[in-house]
C-alpha cells in the first residue's frame, strides 16, 4: 500500500511540474482570427515572425484530418542571443513559439512555453530578468 501511495505522489508531482511548463489560454475567436491578432501583436512588440506552421494543411496533404492547428515561430535576436550566450542549449527552444489550435471541445486554445521552464531546463540563472520580461511580454501578446 505504501508503494502505491509513493507511486501516486511521484506521478502527481511530475504532472504538476509539466503542467507549469506550458501556459494554456482559451481564445474567444476562431483559430485564423486568433493567429491574425497574435501576429499583429508579435510585430508590434518588435519581434520578427520567422515562420508559421499549419499542421492541419500538412495533414490534409496526406489525406488526414486535423482540427485547425497553427504554430507561430518568432523571435528577437537581441534577446535570444543573450540567452544562448548564457547556455547554447537553449537554442533548442528558440525562436519562441505560440501554438493555436481548436481543441476537442471546439474552443480555440493558445499555448506557449513558460520562461520559468527555460530558466530551470537550461540553468539560466544570470538571465532571470530577461525571462521575467519574456513572460510578461508573452502574456501581453496572448491576452486577446
Amino acid at each position: 500500500m505504501r508503494n502505491l501511495v509513493a507511486v501516486i505522489m511521484i506521478f502527481l508531482w511530475f504532472s504538476a511540474l509539466s503542467a507549469q511548463d506550458l501556459i494554456v489560454k482559451t481564445g474567444n475567436k476562431n483559430v485564423s482570427e486568433t493567429v491574425e491578432a497574435l501576429e499583429k501583436r508579435i510585430l508590434e512588440k518588435g519581434f520578427t515572425i520567422v515562420q508559421k506552421v499549419n499542421h492541419a494543411k500538412a495533414a490534409e496533404k496526406q489525406e488526414l484530418t486535423l482540427a485547425p492547428s497553427i504554430v507561430i515561430i518568432f523571435g528577437n535576436p537581441k534577446v535570444g542571443t543573450k540567452l544562448m550566450q548564457e547556455n547554447p542549449n537553449v537554442a533548442y527552444d528558440l525562436p519562441l513559439r505560440i501554438a493555436v489550435f481548436e481543441n476537442k471541445k471546439g474552443e480555440t486554445t493558445i499555448t506557449y512555453r513558460n520562461g520559468d521552464f527555460l530558466a530551470k531546463q537550461y540553468e539560466l540563472d544570470n538571465a532571470k530578468d530577461i525571462l521575467e520580461q519574456m513572460n510578461k511580454v508573452l502574456d501581453e501578446i496572448t491576452n486577446l
